[in-house]
């Protein structure tokens, strides 16, 4: 397993960072992802909450933590999906790295400080993190934390030692804003908008790459 440690480096660069984070009926577990976003252990960041056309009660779950003059939130009164709620949210990321990640997901704390040092190397324009279930109290939740833990790490280690790094984490991962509108931004009609977004960098020759200790606790 891979451990995170207190000692992550501090990154050369402290870019501004622009997490992303699209919902669509997400009340039961936003305002705890959110909170565990907005304690990450980096000097300059915000958070962007694209509410895609929630009928639940996600915003006012949000209500708590609207103090905190980091989180953006924007409302779409129609739900057209992530792929769509992220390139809204494009234009409005001041970051020039994005961090999408999903509304369960819980980063740890140091998680930029393992992610954005990859991106002094101006050719990388994906970083993915390493996904790992943090409920397992039924039978199915247990099969996918063994999948996101073992099988999918075992792979993108495989294929950070080949060379090339085949999908990012639609859980967790780090873009370069530039590398992202160069190739088009995500694209709605495919129903896999990380395989696809990844397959489009690396048609552009862009670099991508797996970091294991940028660790995201997720809810299956």
């Amino acid at each position: 397993a891979d451990a995170v440690t207190a000692a992550a480096p501090a990154p050369r660069h402290q870019p501004f960072v622009s997490l992303l984070v699209p919902a669509h009926d997400e009340e039961a577990v936003i305002a705890r992802s959110v909170a565990a976003m907005l304690a990450l252990d980096y000097p300059a960041f915000e958070v962007i909450v694209i509410d895609d056309g929630s009928r639940d009660g996600t915003l006012a779950a949000l209500a708590p933590l609207a103090a905190d003059e980091r989180l953006r939130v924007v409302r779409k009164d129609t739900n057209e999906g992530k792929a769509m709620a992220m390139n809204d949210a494009l234009p409005l990321a001041r970051g020039e790295i994005l961090l999408a990640l999903d509304a369960d997901a819980e980063p740890d704390r140091q998680l930029l400080r393992w992610i954005v040092p990859h991106f002094d190397s101006p050719r990388v324009a994906a970083v993915t993190g390493n996904p790992r279930v943090a409920n397992t109290t039924t039978f199915l939740a247990r099969l996918q934390s063994v999948e996101f833990s073992s099988i999918i790490s075992l792979l993108r280690r495989a294929q950070r030692i080949w060379g090339r790094i085949v999908t990012v984490s639609g859980v967790v991962a780090a873009l370069r804003k530039s590398a992202v509108a160069d190739v088009g931004g995500f694209s709605p009609n495919m129903p896999t908008e990380d395989i696809e977004l990844t397959w489009k960098l690396q048609k552009r020759h862009y670099d991508v790459r797996y970091e294991p200790r940028a660790i995201c606790w997720m809810t299956v």
